[in-house]
């Protein structure tokens, strides 16, 4: 795309160059984004009334905007603008001298800063004078300072003005936002041709003087509405309005042919940006900072925060597994963090690999402007959560943001990408097996994914995984567990009628864990199993992690490329996380025993003919345990069979062998050879 040439006039090009001479940053700069928001916000009040009856968003806070370098707070230096402003209404100068000496009170900051500390001073007269005229006909204290301050008693004479200056401001607010666009772009990590730089800085320039300029003519014509509203000078407001819309004509202008060269600089650097952050992860590293710092440190040199808020570099993350927790602003819901602090930071593991990885949130948001809600949420994650995150999310180059939606595919739904101590992509998404196994999966690679499951079987000890601390010392302890579902209460009252039969004869643990379908029927539930004793009970969000594993191991087997037909955990994951959301009449149970792959899962009619049958199996119990009892129970063939088998001595097992065929216990002879 070739570059646009602009031309100014030879006043224009003097008065830049006046401009210039003032313009001597110091690295002074604070959080541009939240403070224009800020700003329109405030502005949006002084039209809700006149434009429509709409409320406008609750505003954003000057305390939210981050500064570095300021040597005092950013509410006193526009303060200090606006009385300066006001200052020079009174004195005699020409409009340019009055801009210049506005120029040189900013003269430390940045140009998007420049503009947009004048245009907040500028919004504070405006507003003050709009809230007098909104109250001076209700409240005394108004009209008493409307007197002091020499305003007009009747201000309908004044809204054609009042709405020329709104469509200025937006003039300006247009201009600002794409300064602030062309601040924040990489520039010094791309190579653009010299013109392209140079005439979009020229481009600014000229903008910044007539952003300012209108600035201080609105602060002019708002302090001189009691001269315009005397009869000697009745085309007072007249040439006032056509003052304004001569400013918004060209301050528009301004912002049209911005728009159009910065948009054309984002092109080529996000096409240049785009191609060096695919190339980084084709090549090796020494470390991650590189890659840390290309995908988060082009605008921020600090781009991490912790829960105290603290702000950090990336080199906190030096030599370490990262796990980029990419998702919403919202997060995740209140059961998956629990789930997720409870898989990471509290898992026993965490503390014995010493820091060896760390979780970095980072949100990505699906518009480009952050809401102010989004923004307090944010906040209070942020500080609460034990993991690092995003400074300034909102300031995410939009390079990152691409790469993050295209390369890692994210679309709402949270993922994590893992980043090795050398910078390169092991994981594209790590979640479920975090989910699934916590820190025992570090360094959460997708090879490690597949170990894991290689030593993985169906035992109660993979279903269940440390939820609940009483079910964990049943698994160690090798008793049979018995968890079951439904969300019939009648069935679930039948069901543990029986099951206190066969527990007065044997050890058995009955735990309800729910439905997959969380709800008020559920809480319901759970509160009767509760209050009349009937069996243990995980809590509600227990259940919500019980079943989100489920979700994870299916998620996470499938995404291996397993087939339910081919693989016994899929298939039991994603038959029992059927049942759990379809089951309404009756329920479901599973039986298992530690580590053991002697599992067993009834359902329906079934399940409740083989409860009713125990007296006539009650005697197999001792014999060949409880689980494959009721599997003698189930089969036809109740009588043993004489297959015979040799195993080796001290294979696991040995102690007690159950036929493969009548289910019946093997009776044990020892061969010498």
């Amino acid at each position: 795309m070739a570059t646009q040439q602009f031309s100014f006039s030879l006043e224009e090009e003097v008065l830049i160059e006046k401009i210039l001479l003032t313009h001597d940053p110091d690295g002074r700069h604070f959080d541009c984004k939240l403070l224009l928001g800020a700003v329109e916000t405030i502005m949006n009040y002084t039209t809700a009334s006149q434009v429509s009856d709409n409320k406008p968003d609750a505003h954003y806070t000057i305390s939210c905007s981050e500064a570095d370098g300021l040597e005092e707070p950013l509410g006193h230096t526009i303060y200090k603008i606006s009385r300066e402003m006001l200052h020079k209404c009174y004195e005699e100068g020409n409009v340019f001298s009055r801009t210049l000496d506005i120029f040189d009170l900013v003269r430390k900051y940045r140009w998007d800063a420049k503009l947009l500390l004048v245009l907040s001073a500028f919004t504070i007269i405006f507003c003050e004078v709009w809230i007098i005229k909104q109250s001076q006909n209700t409240s005394p204290l108004a009209a008493e300072i409307a007197l002091l301050k020499q305003l007009p008693k009747h201000f309908n004479h004044f809204r054609p003005l009042f709405k020329a200056v709104n469509l200025l401001f937006e003039a300006m607010v247009q201009v600002i936002t794409k300064v602030i666009k062309f601040e924040d772009l990489p520039i010094r990590h791309v190579e653009l041709d010299d013109n392209t730089i140079t005439a979009t800085k020229s481009l600014i320039h000229a903008a910044a003087h007539w952003v300012v300029r209108s600035s201080v003519t609105c602060t002019s014509q708002i302090i001189n509405l009691r001269v315009m509203e005397d009869s000697k000078y009745p085309f007072s407001v007249s040439s006032a309005l056509w003052e304004l819309s001569s400013l918004q004509c060209r301050v528009s202008s301004f912002g049209t042919q911005l728009g159009s060269q910065v948009d054309a600089c984002q092109q080529k650097i996000e096409w240049q940006m785009h191609q060096k952050i695919l190339n980084i992860f084709k090549e090796t590293h020494e470390g991650n900072q590189e890659v840390l710092q290309m995908l988060f440190a082009l605008r921020n040199e600090l781009p991490l925060t912790d829960s105290t808020s603290h702000k950090m570099s990336t080199s906190a993350l030096e030599k370490k597994v990262v796990l980029f927790l990419i998702s919403e602003p919202e997060l995740l819901l209140t059961d998956e963090l629990l789930l997720l602090l409870q898989q990471t930071y509290d898992h026993p593991l965490h503390n014995k690999l010493d820091g060896s990885y760390e979780i970095v949130w980072v949100p990505v948001n699906s518009s480009e402007k952050w809401t102010d809600d989004e923004v307090i949420i944010f906040n209070y994650l942020q500080s609460t959560l034990p993991w690092y995150s995003i400074r300034q999310p909102w300031s995410l180059s939009s390079t990152t943001i691409k790469h993050i939606r295209q390369e890692w595919e994210f679309n709402g739904k949270p993922l994590m990408v893992v980043l090795d101590p050398l910078g390169a992509i092991t994981n594209v998404n790590a979640i479920d097996m975090v989910w699934i196994w916590g820190a025992k999966a570090y360094p959460f690679s997708t090879s490690r994914e597949q170990e894991l499951w290689e030593e993985e079987k169906w035992t109660l000890r993979l279903v269940i995984n440390e939820l609940n601390p009483l079910l964990t010392m049943w698994v160690e302890e090798e008793r049979v567990v018995c968890i079951y579902g439904s969300n019939n209460l009648d069935w679930i009252k039948e069901f543990n009628t029986m099951m206190k039969e066969i527990r007065s004869a044997t050890q058995v643990e009955v735990v309800y864990v729910g439905n997959k379908k969380l709800g008020d029927q559920l809480s319901n539930i759970v509160h009767e199993i509760d209050k009349q004793k009937l069996s243990n009970c995980l809590s509600y969000t227990m259940m919500r992690l019980f079943w989100l594993r489920l979700e994870s191991m299916r998620r996470s087997k499938l995404g291996l490329g397993k087939r339910p037909d081919a693989d016994l955990i899929l298939k039991e994951a994603a038959a029992l996380l059927v049942t759990g959301e379809y089951e309404e009449e009756s329920g479901w149970m599973i039986l298992g025993q530690g580590s053991s792959t002697n599992m067993l899962k009834l359902q329906g009619n079934e399940l409740m003919k083989c409860l009713n049958l125990f007296p006539m199996w009650q005697n197999l119990v001792p014999k060949m345990g409880f689980l494959d009892a009721i599997r003698v129970s189930l089969d036809r063939q109740v009588r043993p069979c004489y297959q015979s088998r040799i195993i080796k001595y001290g294979e696991p097992g040995a102690d007690r062998v159950v036929c493969e065929q009548c289910k019946w216990p093997v009776e044990k002879y020892i061969i010498y050879e």
